[in-house]
């Protein structure tokens, strides 16, 4: 049997990168899923890539309304939920504004405090309800290897995927206690190859006068002991281990997919 057959997923943030391949690989192991994303045109592009079994819907992650219309429609069609991928997230370097901590602004604290941080609390809050009444599910949300380490150019997003930790742990606890059968579990993605890291490979290939992925192979061999930037499957297939019954016994756990880059020190001694 495939790893997720018969299970309703829903992945925040899927138009493009992680939450693209993570949808392509659940409708291979056997799951529906609903693609939702701000990016009408590439969450339609998604479900074109994955084909069958995949539905879109526009969704702003930040909005408690958008959130109730995406799970009410999803049980209305499929009457139950059983996994949640919190994908969606924004960061500073899309807007071309500088987030170090003495120039970060309010503004731009708030643009992404309320997309990586109110985004899955919503989903989580809105996702217990749901897998209530499904008899129990799994939540994934996906941080990142920047909660884990020091974020100094890009102060609101690492504050933002390090308050994921914790939204996490307290979601998994509360749903322990409760006899809930709800698992809460983070990913924390290194480097890897979507379209949010690509831009900023694009500006230091147009500086350096070279192609992008020679960038991405020197960055990849200099602050990677695996060698390499990740590529979205690599996440995908972690996600999938959370969102599927392998992971049953699993839950409040945070696995580091970054390919050891949290140990730099480690590269001099090659």
């Amino acid at each position: 049997m495939r790893r997720l057959e018969g299970k309703v997923s829903i992945i925040t943030g899927a138009a493009s990168g992680i939450g693209r391949a993570t949808a392509l690989l659940f409708v291979n192991e056997g799951a529906q899923v609903i693609v939702t994303d701000i990016n009408e045109q590439g969450g339609k592009d998604t479900v074109a890539e994955v084909g069958s079994n995949a539905w879109f819907l526009h969704h702003d992650v930040s909005r408690e309304d958008d959130w109730q219309r995406v799970i009410s429609e999803t049980l209305a069609q499929f009457d139950k939920l059983d996994v949640l991928v919190n994908n969606a997230a924004i960061s500073s370097g899309e807007f071309g504004v500088a987030a170090d901590p003495e120039n970060v602004t309010v503004e731009n604290w708030d643009k992404i405090q309320r997309v990586n941080a109110l985004g899955p609390l919503l989903g989580c809050k809105h996702g217990i309800a749901a897998m209530r009444k499904s008899g129990g599910g799994s939540i994934v949300n996906v941080s990142s290897s920047g909660a884990l380490i020091p974020s100094p150019m890009e102060t609101p997003y690492g504050m933002t995927k390090a308050g994921v930790t914790n939204l996490t742990l307290s979601v998994a606890m509360h749903c322990a206690v409760n006899n809930y059968n709800i698992r809460c579990n983070s990913i924390y993605p290194g480097g890897t190859r979507t379209p949010m890291l690509e831009r900023l490979l694009e500006v230091m290939a147009a500086d350096a006068g070279v192609s992008v992925d020679e960038v991405a192979t020197e960055w990849g061999q200099k602050n990677v002991p695996l060698g390499r930037l990740a590529q979205p499957k690599d996440i995908a297939f972690a996600i999938l281990y959370l969102a599927s019954d392998e992971s049953a016994y699993v839950t409040a756990e945070q696995l580091v997919v970054d390919g050891g880059s949290r140990y730099p020190s480690f590269l001099s001694e090659s």
